[in-house]
């Protein structure tokens, strides 16, 4: 795919049509691994991962979008509010078992001074 899509469209497009082209070729390939790792491995659909993925960027979204302004402190201001953002909904969500491996994290060293 990439070598046929390069062909055609390099020469018309230059290097938007390389672009084009691996974009294309990396899709195909990203669908067909899909598919054929399905039959070889396999793997559960995470749908609630990607529903709390979802949520924390969309809630990230909106918060980075309400910081006014333009230059250096309103961009560091939208990098903080973003992280931030998206990290407290990936808590409060538990994304990937986070808020429950931290909780684990932070309780074992008073279980260790316990025993």
């Amino acid at each position: 795919w990439a070598v046929g899509l390069g062909v055609w469209l390099i020469p018309r497009q230059g290097p938007i049509g390389a672009a084009i082209a691996m974009t294309v070729a990396m899709a195909f390939s990203c669908v067909h691994a899909w598919f054929a790792g399905r039959r070889a491995y396999p793997l559960p659909f995470p749908g609630a991962a990607i529903a709390k993925v979802s949520l924390a960027c969309a809630v990230m979204a909106a918060l980075v979008l309400v910081v006014p302004g333009h230059g250096l402190f309103p961009f560091i201001a939208r990098v903080v509010v973003g992280g931030l953002s998206y990290g407290t909904v990936a808590l409060a969500t538990d994304l990937l078992d986070l808020r429950s491996t931290l909780l684990r994290k932070l309780a074992s060293p008073w279980q260790r001074g316990a025993s």
